[in-house]
């Protein structure tokens, strides 16, 4: 664990001068085990910060200044990222500006189909469509009430419905087609 701490502290350039090695050599245990509280303490703190930094930058918020100039000085690539993808998202425009500049979208489908001479009649097909799409949701519609009227009814109710429409509604059709 000792090593570790030394290997570390090496590598972070967190090496002790003589000075301090001569002051640390009068410590007691207890002293180094304030010391290294201390080290952990500055760590997790540092990891803490560099963290909500990360969440910041990922949840796609915007940093402070302060928060910029930490990144210069220790992370010099997650700066870079987050300055690339926060120009990219500035060059966005929002979905409902794209709409806008589109204009009506009617008029936009006529004058694509005129221009191309594909649909001539557009506007009729549309209110052929939305007469058929009418007429589709009115018969669910219709469909859901009798499935429901039907559900609440007793057996018997149901067998004479059936017969009664059976016998009015069916001969009524076929003599229509003859």
């Amino acid at each position: 664990m000792l090593n570790n701490k030394w290997m570390q502290k090496k590598e972070s350039g967190n090496v002790l001068s003589k000075q301090e090695l001569n002051e640390r050599s009068t410590w007691t245990s207890e002293q180094f085990m304030i010391a290294d509280f201390q080290d952990q303490l500055e760590h997790n703190r540092e990891a803490e910060k560099r963290q909500k930094i990360d969440n910041k930058i990922m949840s796609g918020g915007s940093l402070s200044p302060e928060e910029i100039s930490y990144l210069e000085k220790n992370d010099p690539v997650a700066l870079k990222k987050y300055r690339e993808t926060k120009e990219e998202k500035e060059s966005y425009i929002s979905e409902e500006d794209a709409i806008k500049d589109f204009g009506n979208f009617d008029s936009l489908v006529k004058e694509i189909l005129s221009a191309y001479k594909l649909n001539e009649n557009y506007e009729d097909s549309v209110k052929e469509k939305n007469l058929f799409s009418e007429f589709i949701d009115n018969s669910v519609s219709f469909l859901k009430d009798i499935v429901r009227n039907i559900g609440s009814r007793s057996k018997s109710d149901i067998i004479k419905f059936v017969f009664e429409f059976a016998i009015i509604y069916i001969p009524k059709v076929c003599k229509e087609r003859i």
